[in-house]
């Protein structure tokens, strides 16, 4: 069970989640192709999401666990707004973004 003893440690672990909510918004974006092959592809990728939350469910309980999934994607979120979209960040989201870096720390 060397997986789990890597998943154990914080910042793999921390990977692990932005890994997995980086796959559900790439799965969300390959779903509205007009290309069959990216819409299976969006499937299998949504799946390998659902088998992460249901890890995070039974290894660190349903409210840790689900807490942890959605401040990843909360996080991922903003980065691809400040990267990709060019969006701006005032010091309301600032903060909201620091807040939620700080409960992933405190969940884990």
């Amino acid at each position: 069970m060397e997986l789990m003893k890597l998943l154990d440690n914080r910042i793999v672990f921390s990977l692990f989640l932005l890994v997995l909510a980086f796959s559900e918004a790439w799965s969300m974006a390959l779903f509205k192709s007009p290309n069959t092959l990216y819409v299976v592809l969006g499937f299998v990728f949504y799946m390998i999401v659902t088998l992460g939350l249901i890890y995070l469910v039974r290894t660190r309980g349903l409210a840790v666990g689900h807490a942890l999934y959605d401040v990843s994607s909360i996080i991922i979120a903003t980065i691809v707004g400040l990267f990709v979209l060019g969006e701006t960040v005032d010091i309301k989201k600032q903060v909201g973004l620091f807040l939620a870096i700080v409960s992933v720390v405190l969940l884990q």
